[in-house]
């Protein structure tokens, strides 16, 4: 009852998302949530690149001749379309016509690399020597910064993913926003920004394009900077982002690195946004849900960063595709300090718990997970607490340490300002055998 096919030349999973009611896996594997090759293309011999491109099908008990022929004839009409060179139309379409999320398999910032198979490569880059560098490649910081004066030095970031999000325009505006907050995450001021699209000229039309640059011309506007260019290719799958070019005084730059005892840990906005992306993907959202989760992601942290400048801040970072654990790791290892975190005060998205119940978890934040977890002494956490704190964001909020007599303050002062869930999550300790206690 089943039949492996090779398309040559177009990817299993990008085949696959358009042909979202056909009973189907990529590379021949045994369940359609599973991405590797089957032991059985294996012990053919089929190269890992074959097998990416090899699809299993499956019949029911039930399918009748006419199905299957349906089934048939609409596979061999979306690999011609996959497959023809013709020059793609602009035709103007309707955003309820498109649902981006459709079109690749993977979502938002959860498509990152697994932070251990990234850490072996960076770790195998050096940068020459250079006194005016004063963040790069080794540092795990949120973005490049390069003195050029006393007074002066470029901070610069590019962040790019596939839609999270079925609306082009939202999807253009996220991706913007996520860019950015590198920027302000470093106590930076962005000058401009640069697009970068990849783009699938055979599967959607070009007005999708326009519209995912317009979102993210949107959002520019609100920094107020601009979007002087970019560069563009073809792939299979959308994909887009910024390069964002900002200013920064070398003595006041945010780094990770700089956490004390003693200090609190604040989080600007709520986590679960992968998960909540991914039940987007499988509609399994209300339309309240799916407007709650968009404004979260389009919310600057420009406003929160203009307040923690103001105070004497020891470590910042924000929240994204390694989860909120990943990311205080990164604040701990480089400030050579542990935490402990307060379980009830962590700001999560309501409805998170009841969709892992439902088994609506995407690989990244699983990948996040079995990284982070020999570090964290989970006392009484649930899994699927353990998953919302491990969970793959994008365009995420905030995550800062200072000394404590100033929390109440300055949390105080960014729910005025709009992240209403701005939160004191946990506190810097020395005296602890774990990197990461929750309570």
């Amino acid at each position: 009852n089943t039949l492996n096919i090779q398309f040559t030349g177009i990817d299993a999973n990008t085949l696959l998302s358009e042909l979202q009611e056909i009973a189907a896996s990529a590379g021949a594997a045994c369940h359609a949530d599973d991405v590797n090759p089957s032991h059985v293309l294996k012990a053919m011999g089929l190269s890992d690149q074959d097998a990416t491109q090899c699809i299993r099908f499956s019949l029911g008990r039930t399918n009748t001749q006419k199905e299957i022929k349906i089934a048939a004839e609409k596979i061999i009409k979306t690999v011609k379309k996959l497959s023809k060179s013709d020059e793609p139309q602009y035709r103007p379409v309707q955003h309820k016509d498109i649902k981006l999320t459709q079109y690749t398999h993977g979502l938002g910032c959860a498509c990152k690399l697994k932070p251990d198979n990234l850490e072996k490569i960076i770790n195998n880059i050096k940068n020459l020597p250079d006194p005016n560098i004063i963040t790069g490649i080794m540092d795990s910081e949120d973005a490049a910064i390069y003195k050029i004066s006393k007074e002066q030095a470029i901070v610069a970031t590019l962040d790019f993913f596939t839609p999270i999000v079925d609306d082009p325009f939202d999807f253009g505006r996220i991706a913007a926003a996520n860019a950015l907050s590198d920027i302000y995450a470093m106590g930076g001021q962005p000058l401009f920004g640069l697009n970068i699209a990849a783009f699938p000229e055979n599967r959607l039309p070009l007005s999708v394009l326009n519209s995912i640059m317009e979102g993210a011309n949107n959002i520019a506007q609100k920094a107020e900077i601009s979007i002087l260019g970019g560069h563009t290719i073809e792939d299979n799958e959308p994909k887009f982002g910024l390069v964002v070019i900002g200013l920064i005084n070398p003595d006041k730059v945010l780094k990770n690195k700089g956490a004390q005892t003693g200090d609190a840990i604040i989080l600007t906005k709520p986590i679960g946004l992968g998960i909540q992306t991914t039940a987007l993907k499988r509609e399994l959202l209300t339309q309240n849900q799916e407007k709650r989760i968009i404004e979260i992601m389009t919310r600057l942290n420009r406003g929160a960063s203009q307040i923690i400048a103001d105070y004497p801040v020891n470590a910042c970072t924000d929240v994204t595709g390694f989860g909120l654990l990943g990311h205080l790791q990164e604040i701990l290892t480089a400030s050579n300090v542990k935490a402990e975190l307060f379980l009830d005060k962590i700001p999560v998205i309501s409805n998170t718990r009841s969709l892992i119940r439902q088994k609506v978890v995407p690989g990244g934040t699983k990948s996040n997970l079995k990284y982070i977890d020999k570090n964290v002494h989970w006392r009484s956490v649930t899994d699927s607490d353990k998953l919302v704190l491990c969970d793959s964001q994008t365009s995420g909020g905030l995550l800062f340490t200072l000394p404590e007599e100033f929390a109440d303050e300055i949390v105080n002062k960014l729910r005025a300002n709009g992240d209403n869930e701005a939160a004191i999550i946990g506190k810097i300790v020395s005296n602890s055998d774990d990197l990461i206690n929750i309570n």
